[in-house]
């Protein structure tokens, strides 16, 4: 080999490893899944394409839904984010810790892709800000949910969300059949309180799940809340578990000392098995 053909294969591998450094988020993702064999692929759903990684071992098995939070969505309080890929795999990891049973991690919309190569409905931030729970991102979501239950030959579906990816949970659990239980942790369940809470301006573009809370009155359901959480405060989840009406179905569980974004961890691997039921009145 010439000294220039070493120096140019140099130079490759070296732009190589300085692209991997800047796409830390999705290699990290990459990792947690190959770790948890959990298999990745993007899903077309609606108007978008969502990134998803799931371990089928008994399919025809209940399948359990994770459903990822905001992610990355704003840079400042006021300025957003290019690209919402979350800085942390927190609810990754959360799905991964549940090594049994038919599993699946799904991202929310324009999380994950290229920088370079972003989806049409990606280069503008709509789909991660004010209309991050809008009807076209609550149907692809659903949409996708369809093709993994297929893809598991499953009957039944649990849905576990975190903080944004709550409300998507509890907005799909609503428009369908086949859910047999409903988790949250720092659940995002009513924007309207959230937003006025931090005084900031209205999702005026997402439903709400606080709107459709009385159809999920007898799914059983545990909503978890950290005492620390100052993001999403538990009175966020107590406005929708009010909205619920009937309570024989419904739990809300504090954790003392967990934030929004630490604690979870710990707090899942001793919870992950907890199912939720309805008490007989």
């Amino acid at each position: 080999m010439t000294s220039m053909n070493a120096r140019r294969i140099g130079f490759l591998f070296a732009l190589f490893l300085l692209a991997g450094c800047a796409d830390n988020r999705r290699n990290l993702a990459f990792e947690v899944a190959s770790g948890a064999r959990m298999s990745g692929e993007w899903l077309a759903a609606g108007q978008t394409h969502l990134m998803t990684w799931r371990r089928i071992d008994r399919p025809g098995a209940e399948l359990t839904v994770y459903i990822e939070g905001d992610g990355f969505a704003y840079e400042t309080l006021y300025r957003a984010s290019a690209d919402p890929t979350p800085r942390t795999q927190l609810v990754l990891r959360l799905a991964a810790l549940q090594q049994e049973g038919n599993v699946a991690y799904l991202a929310r919309p324009c999380m994950y892709f290229e920088p370079d190569r972003p989806f049409p409905e990606c280069r503008t931030p709509l789909w991660w800000t004010l209309g991050r729970f809008s009807e076209e991102v609550v149907a692809a979501m659903n949409l996708a949910i369809d093709d993994l239950k297929k893809r598991a030959v499953a009957e039944k579906l649990h849905l576990v969300g975190y903080s944004g990816g709550g409300a998507i949970a509890a907005l799909i659990a609503a428009r369908r059949t086949d859910v047999a239980s409903l988790r949250t942790l720092a659940g995002n369940l009513d924007h309207e309180a959230f937003t006025s809470f931090h005084k900031v301006t209205p999702l005026e573009k997402s439903l709400n799940p606080v709107q459709v809370a009385p159809k999920l009155a007898r799914l059983p359901q545990i909503h978890f809340v950290g005492t620390k959480d100052d993001i999403v405060p538990g009175l966020v989840v107590q406005s929708f578990v009010k909205a619920v009406g009937e309570g024989r179905c419904v739990r809300v569980v504090e954790e003392q000392g967990v934030t929004h974004h630490d604690g979870w961890g710990d707090f899942w691997a001793r919870w992950h098995k907890t199912m939720p039921k309805c008490n007989d009145k």
